[in-house]
């Protein structure tokens, strides 16, 4: 996977954690091309209500040696990748992952899925 590529993936989760941090869930829907969930905003509010004080913007640092915060895994047939990313709350892990699903385009674009947050 390019450099590139991975640094657009990465500037769409940014938005996304932004977006969840200032609990402006309608706009989660604006940044992603498509979701797998029906009611994404109904479902976000739910998540971050319940499951988190605060969701942390990305890059917030966490004190714990051990902890690798996202993965990325590449479509065997070269269609796309997916994003697997810890999230965390004021800091700490919160066993929260928010699962994000990138198609390639023929423009030298991505697609961005929604899949999921769900508990690790």
């Amino acid at each position: 996977m390019k450099q590139k590529t991975k640094l657009q993936a990465i500037e769409v989760l940014k938005q996304i954690l932004q977006a969840l941090h200032e609990e402006r869930f309608s706009d989660v829907t604006l940044i992603v091309d498509e979701s797998k969930i029906e009611n994404l905003e109904e479902f976000l509010e739910f998540v971050v209500k319940n499951h988190f004080e605060s969701v942390d913007e990305y890059g917030v640092f966490v004190d714990d040696y051990d902890f690798e915060q996202m993965t990325f895994y590449e479509y065997d047939d070269g269609s796309g990748f997916e994003i697997e990313y810890e999230m965390t709350s004021d800091s700490d892990p919160s066993g929260m992952i928010l699962q994000l699903e990138f198609l390639y385009l023929d423009n030298d674009s991505l697609k961005c899925i929604f899949a999921n947050i769900d508990p690790q």
